[in-house]
């Protein structure tokens, strides 16, 4: 069975608690607050850029967009002029026709984040809950730090989807919560594969990529 359409879906990110129905953005989280990394890391002030390609140009921008500006609002508590980040990213085409081609997003918020944990439980608390049907975990959060990386927190969740007829969904995801951004970076799998057989530690290797992709340090004043 061919994976479904799954970059509408991500586009869906930009209505983020608005019409994707997320509820109370000052709600606390939903139990999504394991897996964080004993230390967080501060890899000093940067900015996220989100450019026209990422992994080397193996994945191009097919839709970049901010989410709604609720997302941003959501963790005002905890990120001082927070902007929100959205971009959906597409792999090389299969040669195989029934598989669909990879997706990969990123999103997440910008700023001067004064509590990375807090922030990061918050934010994929709202992600989860902006669907019809609310994202579960159903593989960790485990704490990764790739070769060479900066800690992650990663996880498998899953959807269930009314389009046409109900179907589960599966995402690897990982993040990242420091001083300047809390970002979810989430791929696509196919139908037919097990949640316990996504490789997070390979995943992760390739957030830790796109991490040093979209990470724009700023330039100290003189």
């Amino acid at each position: 069975m061919k994976r479904w359409g799954r970059l509408s879906v991500c586009a869906m990110t930009t209505c983020v608690l608005t019409a994707c129905g997320s509820g109370d953005p000052s709600a606390g989280p939903g139990g999504w607050n394991g897996g964080k990394p004993e230390a967080v890391s501060q890899p000093g002030p940067y900015r996220v850029v989100l450019p026209p390609t990422l992994l080397k140009g193996k994945y191009k921008e097919a839709e970049h967009a901010e989410p709604s500006q609720g997302l941003a609002r959501g963790l005002s508590d905890w990120i001082d002029n927070p902007v929100p980040v959205f971009a959906a990213y597409e792999g090389p085409t299969s040669t195989d026709k029934n598989k669909a081609t990879d997706i990969l997003t990123v999103t997440g918020v910008q700023g001067f984040v004064l509590s990375p944990v807090q922030a990061r439980t918050h934010m994929l608390d709202m992600l989860d809950r902006r669907w019809e049907f609310p994202q579960e975990t159903v593989v960790g959060p485990r704490a990764i730090t790739p070769s060479g990386g900066e800690p992650l927190s990663c996880r498998v969740t899953k959807r269930r989807h009314e389009a046409g007829q109900s179907f589960i969904s599966l995402e690897p995801e990982c993040t990242w919560a420091d001083g300047s951004a809390v970002i979810a970076v989430a791929g696509s799998v196919d139908f037919d594969t097990q949640p316990a057989s996504i490789n997070l530690d390979t995943f992760a290797a390739t957030v830790a990529t796109v991490r040093n992709e979209v990470s724009k340090r700023i330039a100290a004043k003189p």
